[in-house]
Order: structure tokens, then sequence, then C-alpha cells
């Protein structure tokens, strides 16, 4: 390894071992990313800050440089993936915060969640996929992916406006409520990497269900734009026509 890359390397370990310090054990899963200490006010897995570490976690682990905390950041993925997956809802919605045991201890509707608990197992998934690891259980991640995508498209989207209505953006103020960047662009990162993992044959999880869904998304024009239906003073997000997920400029 390059002298630049070894201390990349080395600096790449000391920040997994402080995020090795906010987790904590889990019989079932393995470890989970905790907002505080167990005995401390937030001891709960929050899909907000669990989506973010995960982000990390699958460039550590997928990256051909082959870091040494690789192997770590991929078990996380997996364990973070799996919890989500048995405690996302019948309807395909995830709370504000869980404990480690996976009850909903939510105070606040927070609908980013849904595409924060969506996007951690997609990367869970294609991660693996690039690894070539095995995946266990992989049809109820699917099935996850699928009510959490069917859930968004059914209660929050508005294909009028091609944008996600909430009640609430990055915090709980309700002073937030309507059509946000932060959760527009959480859905939209959440969609495009379930139409990765729809398109990835491995993972055989080309379902109509994921494709559909996936087929619901943005375009995000700049002053450059001049995709169908798009208002070209880039003052406005507009339905695209085409299928592919996608930001401007085109």
């Amino acid at each position: 390894m390059p002298k630049a890359l070894d201390k990349l390397n080395e600096r790449l370990t000391a920040h997994m071992e402080v995020i090795l310090r906010c987790t904590v054990e889990s019989k079932k899963y393995g470890r989970l990313l905790l907002a505080s200490p167990p005995a401390s006010r937030y001891p709960y897995v929050y899909p907000r800050d669990t989506n973010c570490a995960v982000q990390l976690f699958r460039r550590l682990a997928g990256s051909d440089r082959g870091y040494d905390a690789g192997p770590q950041a991929f078990e996380l993925m997996k364990s973070m993936a799996h919890f989500m997956k048995d405690v996302v809802s019948e309807d395909g919605n995830w709370g504000q915060r869980y404990s480690l045991e996976g009850e909903d201890k939510s105070l606040y509707k927070q609908e980013d969640n849904v595409a924060h608990g969506a996007a951690i197992i997609c990367n869970y998934l294609l991660t693996a996929h690039r690894l070539n690891q095995p995946v266990d259980d992989l049809q109820s991640l699917i099935n996850a992916i699928e009510k959490a995508l069917r859930h968004a498209l059914r209660e929050f989207y508005q294909p009028e406006l091609n944008l996600f209505q909430s009640t609430t953006s990055i915090h709980e103020s309700a002073m937030e409520e309507g059509y946000t960047c932060w959760v527009n662009f959480a859905f939209l990162y959440a969609f495009s990497l379930a139409n990765e993992v729809a398109t990835n044959s491995t993972t055989r999880a080309g379902s109509p269900v994921i494709t559909s869904a996936s087929e619901n998304t943005f375009c995000i024009p700049s002053t450059n734009c001049s995709c169908p239906g798009t208002d070209t003073s880039g003052a406005s997000i507009r339905a695209d026509t085409r299928t592919s997920v996608r930001t401007s400029p085109c």
C-alpha cells in the first residue's frame, strides 16, 4: 500500500474504533449502533444515524484498497440490515428509533426513516454482491425493501409534483412540514439504491415491485436541463417521464 494510502488506512482504522465504541453487542444481530451509551439519554438505534454509518461502511468494505476496517465494516452492515429488516412494520414503515430488542420507541413522526431503512438494506445487499458474500434470508430483506417502497409511494408521494411530502424534515419541528430537500433527497437516494438492487441479477431482486417503484423517480433540473415537464429556471422539481434515477445536469 502506498504511503499516502497507508496513512489513510490508519486514520480510517482509528475512526472505526471510535464508531465501535458507539455500538453494543446484540445476541441476535451482532453489533448495533446506538445514539448514546445504554445507561445514557438515547440508548436507541436511530435509522438516520445507522444509514449515515452504513454509507461509510459500504465504501470501506467494498473498496479495492483493502482497508483494515473493511471486514468489520461489512459485519456491521450485515447486523444493521437484518435488524432493520426485522423491525419494519407490516405496512412498510420505519419509526424514529428502536430499542436493542426491536421495540419502536419513536417520539416523532419522521417520514425520512422509511428511506433510511430501505437504503441500509440496499447498501448491504449491494456490498455483499460486490464481495461475493452469501446473504442469509435474502427474500425477507427484499420484502422489506418492497414494503418500504410501496409505503412511501402510497403515503408520502405526490405524483403531480413528483415530490414526497413530510410532516418533519431533518429534525422534529412541525415548522418543516411540506416538501423538504432533506426528505426528498433521502428518498432519491433510497430509490436509486433500490434501482441498483432491482437490476442486480446476483441478488435475484428484479421483482416487479422494486422495478416499477424505482421508475417513479426524480429529475432535479439545472438551468441547462431540457427534460420533459421541467422548469428550465431550475427553481422546481418536476416529473421526468424516463425511468432511470438520475440528477441533473443531464
